[in-house]
């Protein structure tokens, strides 16, 4: 759900004419685990072992993917909208 849900997230947002900014919030469950004390940063690895890591790194893959694709900063002006993705320490 992870990955399917980001995209129908996203695809709404695009067909939107209200929708202006998009903040995609997972956890650090999409780095993958390395059981370290601190917390991952946004250059450690993505993904996981298991399904639910993998899911949660490629839900952030996908909105690097739709950054890039359809929510382009420098495009702003154009398609009108931001995306931004957090991943918040559990």
């Amino acid at each position: 759900m992870n990955v399917g849900g980001t995209v129908n997230l996203f695809e709404c947002c695009r067909s939107s004419g209200s929708v202006k900014v998009i903040v995609n919030i997972t956890s650090d469950k999409c780095y993958e685990n390395k059981e370290w004390l601190w917390g991952y940063r946004e250059n450690d690895p993505m993904g996981g072992y298991d399904p639910y890591s993998s899911s949660k790194g490629c839900a952030e893959l996908v909105t690097a993917a739709y950054r890039n694709s359809f929510f382009n900063p420098a495009q702003l002006k154009e398609h009108g909208k931001a995306l931004s993705s957090c991943a918040q320490a559990t």
